[in-house]
């Protein structure tokens, strides 16, 4: 793993907070993250050797100790990362685990964001595999005598596939009224991919994603 390593462990890691439809549906992840001084690096699980992403901790602007998500109610024990353009939510298994991650993260951050209050969040998506490789191949340098890594904008490949929690039967016909929502026809049979408001995220047979009104659907077992 390295000398420079200063914690490790498993966290779950909310997809990014984008503004479109594919954005909420992909799915939290359990991850492997390494903290080093300058960055936060996680992987598929400990023995793992491809890099998914890595948060460049120069880039950090805020550490927020407790936050909430939508779509994370059964997540207790989350904390936040907020860099230029984008917020990264991560969870961990305990309220302790919580706190320790947070105390070893903000002992590498800047003086002036570990000691500040958080205000607010941003938000966007940030899907950039050249940033990534350009890290592998300067921690590569690192591990053979090299220079250090440097401190670039945060990077993520790891965006998943959207996950199935239920079927249902569209009720009535629904006409769109705008792009992000999907067109049914009484009697299809849709994938339910998020389910958690009043307009859900389902899949036609087509493959076609969009969001649906609640009342015009009823969920089916399998």
């Amino acid at each position: 793993m390295g000398d420079d390593v200063i914690h490790s462990g498993e966290l779950t890691k909310a997809p990014p907070l984008g503004t479109g439809v594919m954005s909420s549906l992909k799915r939290w992840q359990k991850r492997h993250f390494i903290l080093r001084k300058e960055a936060l690096e996680y992987y598929a699980d400990p023995t793992a050797l491809k890099l998914l992403g890595v948060i460049h901790l120069p880039s950090v602007t805020s550490l927020q100790m407790k936050c909430e998500h939508p779509q994370g109610k059964k997540y207790e024990h989350m904390f936040s990362l907020i860099c230029r353009d984008r917020q990264y939510l991560l969870a961990a298994d305990t309220d302790s685990g919580r706190v320790e991650w947070v105390t070893k993260i903000r002992s590498c951050l800047k003086p002036e964001v570990a000691e500040a209050e958080v205000d607010a969040g941003a938000t966007g998506d940030y899907m950039n595999f050249e940033n990534v490789r350009q890290y592998q191949t300067e921690r590569t340098s690192v591990s053979e005598g090299g220079g250090s890594a440097g401190a670039g904008e945060e990077s993520d490949t790891d965006d998943g596939e959207p996950t199935v929690v239920a079927k249902a039967r569209v009720q009535f016909d629904f006409t769109p009224t705008t792009s992000k929502q999907l067109e049914l026809k009484a009697g299809d049979l849709v994938d339910v991919l998020d389910n958690l408001s009043l307009w859900w995220v389902v899949r036609r047979s087509d493959g076609k994603d969009g969001l649906a009104p609640s009342n015009f659907l009823e969920e089916v077992s399998e």
